[in-house]
């Protein structure tokens, strides 16, 4: 395999990947979309490695979701090259993202995210945070914070209607946030989704795990179902949504909770 230059102009330069042995067949009739992915940035490390320029570089979504076999292999190859160059990446990926964060946390890189985003005054709107799907439970409970500042403003000027429908999304995202606490707090990483290993040297600290534990799981997740949107309730059976003390409290109620066995674990190390 050799990566072969095709020339290029105003300070642009294109690059191919050829088969030594057999120049005039085309790669794609021998290996797959996402191990072209592969061979293409495996050959461009392997020319980076003879320069001596420390200059940074920039991938854009150097992983698809033809490449699973692969993720993880690149995910770490990007991190340990960001030890000694500044290395951004682009990607739609979750899974590509979390493997990177994953990786930059055992190998002692400091990654910044930051989260493009297209809204209504164009795109390319940029903050330093990841988005909710990714985020950790603490971040999860201080955007709810945030959130449940503007529903209570909502409910204070007396539009119930929206106030109401904001309440219900954020019983959701509620609900979202408890499921990471379970993985990330209560399980201490051990099983996450979307990681490819069980982290078996944490095991030992769930042994502490108490039936109240389990029990505050249970009924706030469900009372958090009961005002998903998408369920059809009978008019006569409808109750009030909870007032906005009441979804302050139940967001304090996981916050407490995460402090609450945080505490308990630090205190027993």
């Amino acid at each position: 395999m050799e990566l072969k230059e095709l020339g290029g102009a105003e300070g642009v330069f294109y690059h191919k990947l050829v088969l030594t042995r057999a120049p005039g067949v085309e790669l794609p009739k021998v290996v797959s979309e996402g191990e072209q992915r592969c061979l293409s940035i495996a050959a461009f490390f392997a020319e980076l490695s003879t320069a001596d320029d420390p200059s940074g570089i920039v991938f854009d979504d150097p992983v698809s979701s033809l490449d699973f076999q692969w993720r993880n292999g690149v995910a770490r190859r990007l991190v340990q090259e960001a030890r000694t160059r500044q290395v951004i990446v682009f990607t739609h990926d979750v899974v590509f993202l979390l493997s990177l964060r994953q990786y930059a946390e055992e190998l002692g890189v400091e990654p910044l995210d930051q989260h493009v985003r297209h809204q209504s005054k164009g795109a390319g709107v940029c903050a330093e945070e990841l988005p909710w799907v990714a985020l950790p439970v603490k971040k999860k409970i201080g955007y709810l914070n945030k959130c449940w500042q503007d529903a209570d403003k909502l409910s204070r000027e007396g539009h119930q209607d929206a106030y109401e429908k904001e309440a219900k999304y954020l019983y959701g995202l509620l609900r979202e946030a408890w499921e990471r606490a379970l993985e990330e707090v209560l399980l201490v990483g051990v099983v996450e989704r979307y990681r490819p290993g069980i982290q078996t040297q944490h095991i030992a600290q769930i042994a502490d795990i108490k039936p109240d534990d389990c029990r505050a799981v249970n009924t706030a997740m469900t009372k958090c179902s009961t005002w998903l949107p998408g369920h059809d309730k009978a008019a006569a059976a409808r109750s009030p949504v909870p007032v906005a003390a009441e979804l302050k409290a139940d967001i304090k109620a996981l916050e407490d909770w995460v402090a609450g066995i945080r505490k308990r674990r630090k205190g027993s190390a």
